[in-house]
């Protein structure tokens, strides 16, 4: 992406992730942050608006964002001052780091994937930062992949322990089949907005009708 200096891993098949640091958004505002595997945003610095399933949300300092690949997710606007963390996870190490998480904490982050962290939780970070620098200064071939991959597992471990006291018995039980087809009408949206704009199109695709599609759609808004 444009704005973005790397520091250490690259995506594509070799690597199964990347890790920049953002320098600056401007050139991104208003575009889709698009991935088939994870994305996550730990913000530094700055403050800025952004856009997460069509709604405004403040992310500041001391937040993280977590961008699934059928999150609809952009930046509004943005300070000066702004820098954020960016890490992408693939396809594949997204599934192998996140397997053994609860799927109603993933449900849960897929209606709030912007969250504050602690002060403690900040310089957590920072030390977890730090090892993932080591691992990938030190280590080559197998070695590197499986540290690299318990490392993320442990991460997103650590995640749900550390916000699973979030969730109220309220939250685990409106988590629906109708929040999964509308995570799945989601990632439809970001595949095919371009080309089709009809309610029907989606809602043929997720094998329901489109009075179904609509009723989710307000449902979950």
């Amino acid at each position: 992406h444009s704005g973005l200096t790397p520091v250490y891993g690259i995506s594509g098949n070799k690597h199964p992730y990347h890790i920049s640091i953002l320098s600056h958004l401007a050139e991104l505002i208003g575009r889709p942050l698009r991935t088939t595997g994870c994305i996550l945003l730990c913000c530094t610095d700055g403050s800025a608006i952004v856009e997460c399933n069509f709604k405004e949300i403040p992310f500041r300092k001391g937040d993280m964002a977590v961008v699934f690949s059928d999150t609809l997710f952009s930046v509004r606007k943005i300070s000066a001052t702004f820098r954020t963390w960016y890490f992408e996870l693939s396809t594949g190490l997204t599934d192998e780091t996140t397997f053994t998480s609860a799927g109603e904490f993933f449900d849960w982050l897929c209606e709030n994937p912007v969250f504050p962290l602690s002060a403690a939780r900040e310089k957590d970070m920072e030390l977890w930062l730090s090892m993932t620098a080591w691992i990938e200064n030190n280590t080559s071939g197998k070695y590197r992949h499986i540290m690299l991959r318990n490392q993320w597992h442990n991460f997103f471990l650590a995640l749900e322990s550390v916000l699973k006291h979030r969730l109220t018995e309220r939250d685990i039980k409106t988590i629906s089949s109708s929040r999964k087809l509308f995570n799945n009408f989601c990632k439809l949206l970001c595949e095919h907005c371009r080309e089709h704009h009809e309610v029907k199109f989606y809602a043929d695709r997720l094998c329901i009708t489109p009075y179904y599609l609509s009723r989710i759609t307000h449902r979950i808004f």
